[in-house]
């Protein structure tokens, strides 16, 4: 049952004992009812994702990752991981499953996230597919390529297409003799795009796809090439430069851009930097640049501090410190404690463990909330299920539901701001769902909930579309157990629905049950003050607690949809959309709503507080 489409990433990288790069299959999902216009809407919400910078570095860093370390093709050995890129692969399940943005309402799809992810080194031919297809070339964030294709077999109306062909998002959609909504400008997106050719989707799956035309010839990478006489003169420059402190002979270079990636690139193999060596790092960087790439250098953390604190880098928020071994968690105890501005810190492969990671205390994470590290988008056979969770989400009991399906935020990320935010999102999504207009498949959506919680607090204008993804919520084992738990209920055991903030009570003795404090948002509020986040971010908070109060309306509403006329009959169904818009803008007072909106049924609480009695343990479906 379904229509089976699978969503795959495709880069250009070097295999083991290659010397020189060439495409294979680094991401695999699938999706149970996918066709017509979803696959193209998918691949857009890709390239939106992409878009975001902060989101790109990563996706760069992980491709860098695999570099050289496994098989050209499929299971050829070294086995490439069934998830190498998770955090690539997470943005391929979001972007495909999930939509906030959406004209038409709410678009929420699919179930268990690890469920939906498939093997990277499976091909297309081993999926499950009766819809076709669609590849997304990954090797340059900034220019994202994709296709979709048929695998032969496909369910469209009328696809006039070869079998294996790659096509367009827009004649993908016609095959399926479906439009786009007005104001969709996905096809505007995706023309502009590159098509990935047949020969790209050959040389990543040569058991499935064969192609006449040649691949372009790429260029070998060769560790061992002989030096230019022009690179080693620059070479041999460079080196006198520093041992003579004498870096203005190096002045008429600084003026080439390609000379100065050229003397980055000959710092980069050094063990040890002098102070000349240090100071001459720091010229080499523009003034002021938001975000420095020092990956690769083996800078000591005392190193980074000297050039840290030099001028061109008083602007400094995003650095990136990959590919060094030299660091290490006290460098990150040392940037955090000496260079307040700088907010984000990218490392990858460096001599910093997730123990360090689990290691780190509120201060540092506070000063770096965008710390990123491999530990932070972990997913399935290296997903670790012992880490102690601060902040859970939990849908509860429904058809599909269970505790399994919670997601949790790790204690050490747990932060107000971002708790909001995704408070709010959720409960916008709610509502929507709630309305009928779509996302009926929310509350048992748990890459809904991941992809909502996961999301870093937007900046004014942003879409939700092109967030910035800081971590991967993961389900947790002892999700009931400790941390903070938002249950939200809304679903045909419950029409009225409910929500609350739990806090788990360790039980006393052996075979004591665990006891959980009840608390509403401004309670939960006032707790996580007390337990020293501070203050929540408004007018947020007073925006959530009017989502909360236009959901009651709604549900309300359900329960006692039209009244009576004077005949006995039927009377029109009550309109309380006026009452709910003044709500969310601000103009009607939390708590007035409902008093002032006609036609909700008396004696219900609607959307109301969880009852004690509903709480795990006390025979519900937990």
């Amino acid at each position: 049952m379904g229509q089976r489409h699978q969503a795959y990433l495709i880069a250009r990288v070097v295999a083991h004992g290659a010397t020189k790069a060439t495409y294979r299959c680094v991401a695999a999902w699938h999706h149970q009812w996918s066709y017509g216009r979803l696959p193209p809407r998918g691949v857009r919400r890709f390239i939106d994702l992409a878009s975001n910078r902060y989101n790109a570095e990563i996706i760069l860093e992980e491709l860098k990752n695999i570099e050289g370390k496994y098989g050209a093709v499929g299971p050829l050995q070294p086995r490439i991981p069934d998830i190498p890129l998770p955090f690539s692969t997470f943005l391929l399940g979001c972007a495909f499953n999930v939509n906030l943005d959406a004209l038409d309402g709410v678009y929420a799809s699919g179930y268990d996230f690890l469920n939906s992810t498939m093997d990277a080194a499976m091909t297309p031919s081993q999926g499950d597919n009766n819809d076709g297809i669609t590849v997304i070339d990954i090797t340059d964030p900034s220019n994202i390529a994709y296709c979709h294709a048929s695998l032969g077999y496909i369910e469209s109306p009328s696809w006039p297409y070869p079998s294996k062909a790659p096509v367009s998002g827009e004649e993908y959609a016609n095959a399926y003799e479906t439009d786009f909504d007005e104001g969709d400008d996905t096809l505007q997106i995706l023309n502009a795009a590159r098509i990935i050719p047949l020969h790209v989707l050959a040389e990543a799956w040569p058991q499935d796809f064969k192609s006449d035309s040649p691949a372009p010839t790429v260029a070998a990478v060769e560790p061992t090439a002989i030096p230019s006489l022009v690179e080693l003169a620059l070479s041999s420059g460079v080196k006198k430069a520093i041992e003579d402190d004498d870096l203005s002979s190096l002045n008429a270079f600084l003026l080439d851009p390609s000379k100065v990636l050229a003397i980055l690139d000959i710092l980069r193999t050094q063990e040890v930097y002098s102070p000349p060596a240090l100071r001459l790092i720091a010229q080499l960087f523009p003034k002021n640049l938001s975000s420095v790439d020092l990956s690769g250098f083996r800078l000591t953390t005392e190193d980074l501090v000297t050039v840290l604190s030099s001028e061109e880098f008083c602007e400094t928020e995003t650095l990136n410190l990959s590919r060094n071994i030299n660091v290490r968690f006290e460098t990150i105890t040392k940037i955090a404690s000496t260079f307040p501005k700088i907010n984000r810190v990218i490392v990858y492969q460096t001599s910093i463990s997730v123990e360090d990671i689990d290691g780190l205390e509120r201060p540092v994470l506070e000063s770096l909330p965008f710390l990123v590290h491999p530990a932070r988008f972990e997913l399935r056979e290296n997903a670790r299920t012992t880490s102690e969770p601060g902040f859970s989400f939990y849908s509860s009991p429904g058809i599909f539901s269970n505790v399994q399906n919670a997601i949790s935020i790790p204690l050490q990320l747990v932060n107000l701001d971002l708790i909001v935010h995704g408070l709010s999102d959720y409960l916008a999504a709610v509502l929507i769902s709630a309305q009928g207009r779509s996302g009926g498949g929310l509350g048992n959506c748990q890459i809904a909930t991941m992809s909502i919680f996961s999301a870093a607090p937007r900046k004014e204008g942003q879409s939700w579309g092109k967030r910035t993804v800081l971590f991967v919520p993961t389900p947790s084992q002892n999700v009931l157990k400790q941390g903070w738990i938002f249950v939200c209920s809304l679903d045909s055991y419950d029409p009225e629905g409910y929500y609350g903030f739990l806090r788990p009570t360790p039980p006393s003795s052996a075979g004591d049950k665990t006891t959980y404090e009840i608390h509403d948002f401004d309670s939960f509020l006032v707790q996580m003050k007390a337990e020293g986040y501070g203050d929540a971010p408004e007018p947020l908070a007073t925006k959530v607690k009017s989502q909360i109060e236009a959901i009651r309306i709604v549900q309300l509403a359900k329960m006692q949809p039209s009244q009576p006329d004077l005949a006995g009959g039927e009377g029109p169904e009550v309109d309380n959309t006026a009452n709910i818009m003044r709500l969310l803008m601000g103009s009607m007072r939390v708590g007035s709503a409902a008093a002032n909106s006609p036609g909700l049924a008396s004696g219900s609480e609607g959307f109301r507080l969880i009852k004690e009695s509903e709480l795990p343990g006390n025979g519900n479906r937990w």
